[in-house]
């Protein structure tokens, strides 16, 4: 069985605490190399170095988060009709808890009841995000299925699941006839009950320097035989992105690599086609209301 290296990082925070410290050997690191910025790949970076990649993901990503705020709305817009939630009924007498505020208010109707609209996860919701992806990869298309999967997370947060969400980012040799293995860098980047971090949820899902800057930083300070093995160092590749799911529940919500090519993420309304499709697939979303 081939060899899986899997680095764990308790949040976004101790992950790039750990891209901002040396590498092994910085003249090979692609991480913070300017040639990555310049005109043709730019969009792997927007346009970022080492230094600024995690400036923003420690303090926030302002303009970034305006933009992915202004395309969560409208693809909250989209979900929150559909997502199976509960609703509390409220009765002149019995129930199953007190409304003391209506109590107070004066409501006569303040014994409440939940009633489930479609039966809710009895448990938290994980879901985990795959951020590896290749090098033909639109940085534009990072940031609509960022975008998206925030919007997801924020509507199944307010429909009731506590959701846990976790930033995978794995790969394999480029070249696997001669090498194998499984590296994995795995990062939490909410815990169940966490009130949304729109800032960090906006570098880490929407911005492609969270994998060419950060991860990649990351992967640089490797023993120099596991950078040999897969091509963690400039000109070598740094592996090729892999679904990695062995780990994940049935009921987890998986999102796997972005391709190349993927129309899903095109724009606002496929994004949001894309994440109904996933909702749907995971029994999330009401059958009633996605056959009208």
């Amino acid at each position: 069985m081939s060899d899986v290296i899997i680095k764990d990082f308790s949040s976004l925070y101790e992950l790039v605490e750990e891209a901002g410290l040396p590498a092994t050997r910085f003249m090979d690191r692609s991480s913070d190399r300017e040639s990555i910025c310049t005109s043709g790949l730019r969009n792997w970076t927007f346009g970022l170095d080492l230094a600024g990649s995690i400036k923003l993901a420690t303090y926030g990503w302002p303009k970034g988060t305006e933009k992915i705020r202004e395309a969560r709305d409208k693809i909250y817009g989209i979900l929150a009709p559909r997502i199976k939630h509960q609703e509390i009924e409220y009765a002149l007498d019995g129930g199953s808890f007190v409304d003391v505020g209506r109590f107070c208010s004066g409501e006569p109707e303040c014994f409440g009841v939940f009633h489930d609209v479609e039966k809710i996860q009895n448990r938290p919701l994980k879901i985990i995000i795959n951020t590896r992806t290749d090098v033909t990869t639109n940085g534009q298309e990072i940031q609509n299925r960022g975008a998206a999967i925030v919007a997801a997370v924020d509507v199944l947060e307010q429909c009731g699941y506590s959701c846990e969400v976790i930033s995978v980012s794995p790969s394999k040799p480029l070249d696997s006839r001669r090498r194998d293995g499984v590296y994995l860098t795995r990062t939490i980047l909410k815990q169940p009950g966490e009130v949304v971090d729109l800032d960090s949820f906006a570098f880490a899902l929407t911005h492609p320097s969270f994998l060419r800057r950060i991860t990649f930083a990351v992967e640089e300070r490797e023993e120099e035989s596991v950078r040999n093995q897969f091509g963690f160092k400039h000109g070598y590749g740094y592996g090729a992105p892999i679904e990695f799911m062995s780990e994940h529940e049935e009921r987890d919500l998986y999102f796997g690599t972005l391709r190349a090519g993927d129309q899903s993420w095109k724009n606002i309304q496929t994004s949001a086609n894309a994440i109904m499709g996933m909702l749907e697939k995971y029994g999330l979303i009401s059958e009633d209301e996605s056959e009208r």
